[in-house]
């Protein structure tokens, strides 16, 4: 009977084990592990980190600079939110600016250098340095080459995008230059144009559950069912965040890295 008792012991505890774990991982947090250089130093590639789960932002708006993981495709990403639900968001000469102010995070993100100098014959060089000094090391980087004749950021293509999103003729973006554009939020009501239709086809169809009729006449209203945010990595250059795949719903967030 003893024995009996204590495999069933054994076997609840086992199970309250696995319920608690599972419990853990699905709504309080997780590790996730990078698995991309774009957003150094902050997180490196192959670094392990914690995701709160708590703070997923159900049922709130997620604030500015939240460094957040979220769920894109066949696997997670992770990136930084610089505009939210509702917020103004341009970029221009790749300074990101959010309801007319400076994003406040620009001085500590990592950009791509090209530093020419010429030595003692005239000879000039050309020193490239990939993704790695923010606006302040700029200014730094130029000093400490008392012959560099020029200092200039480099836009590097976002490898595997060949465009930028959205696509069609009335929109020229690219990773310097974007919007104005608003952030959709939860039940903002907009009228949308044929012209404006390329910026919210994707999530319309995708998280709104909205197939655009034959033969529709624009200009249409609609009220979104969900918020949105647009993010950017800490590495500015080179790696694909919602300047290419577009607004991400908040229903996608998994949680805020830690």
């Amino acid at each position: 009977m003893k024995k009996y008792a204590a495999k069933i012991f054994f076997i609840a505890a086992g199970f309250i084990i696995i319920s608690a774990a599972f419990f853990i991982r699905t709504h309080i947090a997780e590790m996730y592990l990078v698995a991309a250089k774009n957003m150094e130093p902050i997180f490196v590639e192959g670094q392990q980190i914690w995701v709160n789960k708590m703070r997923k932002g159900n049922g709130f708006k997620l604030p500015n600079g939240k460094v957040v993981v979220f769920s894109g495709g066949e696997r997670k990403h992770i990136s930084r939110i610089v505009a939210g639900p509702g917020d103004t968001l341009r970029i221009k000469d790749g300074v990101v600016e959010v309801n007319n102010n400076t994003d406040e995070f620009y001085t500590q993100m990592n950009y791509s250098v090209i530093l020419k100098t010429r030595n003692k014959n005239g000879e000039d060089k050309v020193l490239f340095k990939k993704a790695a000094l923010n606006p302040y090391q700029l200014n730094e980087l130029h000093h400490n080459f008392p012959n560099s004749i020029s200092l200039r950021r480099y836009s590097t293509p976002i490898y595997g995008y060949p465009e930028f999103y959205p696509t069609g003729d009335d929109f020229k973006w690219n990773a310097n230059y974007f919007g104005p554009v608003i952030i959709p939020s939860k039940g903002r009501l907009v009228i949308i144009t044929a012209a404006g239709w390329p910026l919210v086809a994707k999530i319309m169809e995708r998280y709104e559950g909205f197939v655009l009729p034959k033969n529709t006449k624009f200009p249409l209203k609609y009220r979104f069912k969900n918020d949105y945010y647009f993010v950017m990595n800490d590495n500015r250059d080179g790696y694909p965040d919602s300047r290419t795949f577009g607004f991400i719903p908040q229903i996608s967030i998994c949680g805020v890295a830690k």
